[in-house]
């Protein structure tokens, strides 16, 4: 996983623990494919990219439930010696209830509920 995803992660986490709703900070291209499966999802309210003297910035509003909010949970699976790669069997047996588990699949990057519906396996990045 890419070190400014990391990065991103956990400052979505960082927020959420200091019970704030907005995240703004630079956009990297690597964001994107994360930022869209996070609203898809549900975890992001809403966001916004900013042009900004030739930089682009991303404004985020994070979303919270009943005054909890979703990311103060993270869990990044993806660091050192942390590799989990699930074949689509093991996805598929995944029992998780109110949890996203985001995987980085040959497709792309996915959530568990994606993957079992794909028939695809990959590596487990975060639990949420």
């Amino acid at each position: 996983m890419n070190k400014t995803l990391i990065n991103l992660l956990l400052r979505l986490k960082n927020i959420s623990l200091v019970r704030k709703e907005v995240v703004y900070t630079k956009y990297f291209l690597v964001y994107k494919s994360l930022i869209s499966l996070l609203y898809k999802e549900g975890y992001i309210q809403s966001f916004k990219i900013v042009k900004k003297n030739n930089q682009k910035f991303i404004y985020l509003i994070i979303r919270s439930v009943f005054n909890e909010f979703i990311f103060s949970n993270l869990n990044i699976l993806l660091k050192k010696g942390k590799k989990l790669n699930l074949n689509k069997n093991e996805i598929s047996t995944l029992n998780s209830k109110n949890l996203l588990l985001v995987f980085s699949t040959n497709l792309g990057l996915k959530s568990h509920i994606a993957c079992k519906k794909s028939r695809i396996g990959g590596k487990m990045l975060f639990i949420c």
